[in-house]
């Protein structure tokens, strides 16, 4: 059905993050199949730090009002048969333009990707009247779509709840995280000297300043590194508290980096975000056989620390915890025993791309 015909994948914006990475890795696996997908982002595209990034489309769309005009332009002009749209964003906007379009004669089947936990994402806009109005739109939104995807076995069951969707339009499908036709990924080199890293937005969402708090209250046997990658707009708050906290000749800045090559250099990997959906910077970590220390805070993260002994969960938000947590894996470091063939089957790009051409080709609900 779809070998000679396009499919649009639609994201807010390609600026780096983990939904950002599972997009583009899914543009690559489609593309591997024989499918032609055109990647449309609704803010100007801007290079976006990703070892490939293939040709984007950005809609310059500063505005929620001309992003839609102009998807809905676009969709019209085009000879897709499917849309897979990405964050709540992105499934609104390309839900609304499918059914102007539909007024039009033209049907698309769409795959709404659902990446954040639900739950965290109806709070949030509930705590006003006007966000109570915006949350029922968007509930709405994801109710009329095809088929939304869900990736995580906890993220679905929160779906089927909180947005009351059909059984018939749930498909679970984990992120494309590990490349099948790559080199088999190398874990880091002991001897290096001991490195904890962390990756992802420097947002208060993902948890870094608490990160902060656990490196400084550890009590370490030697003197090893935090490396943090990524940015966002807590960084230079983030940078003065590792001065506070007297940890700033151990703690690197690195900026935007790659994951994928940036990973092969350390020793373990700490993700201490309050909320999470499935981390796709987890999975990276542990197709390298490298161990993983997380807050308990998502039945996404949860799911992957039953599949995966090497990830270590502690309390949500207990800093204590995360210390104790980190001394000792910093005693007993050695390599978590995993490789990219322990996950390929369940996170292969090749893998994801096959569930969402069958979710494209799935009878209408």
């Amino acid at each position: 059905m779809f070998n000679d015909r396009t499919v649009l994948q639609v994201i807010p914006t390609l600026e780096v993050g983990g939904a950002e990475r599972v997009c583009i890795n899914l543009h690559s696996g489609l593309e591997r199949l024989g499918v032609r997908v055109k990647l449309i982002t609704l803010v100007e595209a801007k290079r976006a730090t990703f070892s490939a990034v293939p040709e984007v489309l950005g809609l310059g769309g500063a505005r929620a009002r001309n992003a839609l005009i102009s998807l809905t332009l676009q969709l019209r002009s085009s000879e897709a048969v499917g849309v897979i749209s990405h964050l709540h964003h992105g499934v609104a906007v390309s839900q609304i333009a499918i059914l102007l379009c539909r007024l039009v004669g033209r049907r698309f089947r769409h795959v709404a990707v659902l990446h954040s936990c639900i739950i965290s994402t109806r709070d949030a806009y509930c705590r006003t009247f006007r966000g109570r109005i915006a949350w029922r739109l968007l509930a709405y939104l994801y109710r009329r779509a095809d088929v939304v995807v869900c990736v995580s076995s906890g993220a679905r069951d929160q779906a089927r709840a909180t947005l009351r969707l059909k059984e018939s339009q749930l498909r679970l499908i984990y992120n494309p995280v590990i490349d099948e036709r790559s080199a088999p990924f190398r874990a880091a080199v002991p001897g290096r000297g001991c490195s904890f890293a962390f990756l992802g937005r420097l947002e208060h969402v993902k948890g870094c300043d608490l990160l902060l708090d656990a490196f400084s209250l550890a009590r370490f046997t030697s003197a090893p590194r935090l490396l943090v990658g990524g940015d966002g707009s807590m960084r230079a708050e983030l940078e003065q508290m590792s001065v506070d906290r007297g940890i700033s000749g151990r703690v690197e800045f690195c900026g935007m980096v790659d994951a994928s090559s940036w990973l092969e250099g350390v020793s373990a990997l700490v993700v201490p975000s309050r909320s999470e959906a499935l981390p796709t910077v987890m999975i990276e970590a542990v197709a390298r056989g490298l161990p993983v220390i997380a807050f308990d805070c998502s039945p996404g993260v949860r799911e992957l620390a039953r599949m995966y002994p090497s990830i270590v969960l502690v309390q949500n938000g207990d800093t204590a915890s995360l210390a104790k947590a980190m001394e000792e894996l910093e005693v007993s470091l050695s390599a978590a025993g995993n490789s990219a063939d322990d996950v390929l089957a369940t996170f292969g790009f090749d893998v994801a791309a096959r569930k969402y051409l069958e979710a494209l080709g799935a009878s209408g609900h």
